[in-house]
């Protein structure tokens, strides 16, 4: 099943048995590091999510904890509208928002996108001169959309990180 938005899903799945939200604001914190696929919808995401926002750095997660069928619980970038997690980017001016995708057979890399360019490209220099390997993100997963979840910041954009399963 697909659903089209937070109420769609909340409707048939059970928070506690299907899913969890996370929420944890640092107080003055501009940023925030969100996952909105977390746990096993797109596995790794939430912990990397939650790992870089530390103590300085709001974060959220949307996680799916069913013991299988998480992919069920997808909500689109563009559609996702769970209360929690929409009050808490709006009221920041940036976030990163971590993704996983299918990537290039046996390739660990991170897809950079998001509608903050200037800044998607700082992060993706930053990766890189860490040692990993990063591309542009693939229009399908660019997360350049206005209406993306990690776009719906008081500035307006954001930083959508895809990491490779082989990452």
């Amino acid at each position: 099943m697909v659903y089209a938005n937070y109420a769609a899903l909340a409707a048939v799945e059970v928070e506690g048995v299907d899913y969890l939200r996370t929420v944890s604001t640092v107080v003055g914190a501009r940023y925030a590091s969100v996952a909105i696929h977390g746990g096993g919808i797109e596995a790794g995401s939430g912990e990397m999510a939650q790992y870089v926002a530390g103590t300085s750095m709001s974060y959220y997660e949307f996680d799916g904890i069913k013991s299988s069928g998480n992919s069920a619980l997808h909500i689109t970038s563009t559609a996702f509208d769970e209360p929690l997690g929409v009050a808490l980017i709006s009221g920041c001016e940036r976030a990163l928002s971590f993704h996983g995708f299918t990537g290039t057979g046996g390739v660990p890399e991170t897809a950079v996108g998001g509608g903050d360019a200037v800044r998607a490209r700082l992060v993706a220099d930053a990766l890189t001169n860490a040692g990993f390997t990063c591309i542009t993100a693939p229009s399908e997963i660019a997360g350049s959309d206005p209406a993306n979840f990690c776009n719906r910041t008081t500035s307006g954009g954001g930083v959508q990180l895809e990491m490779s399963l082989a990452l």
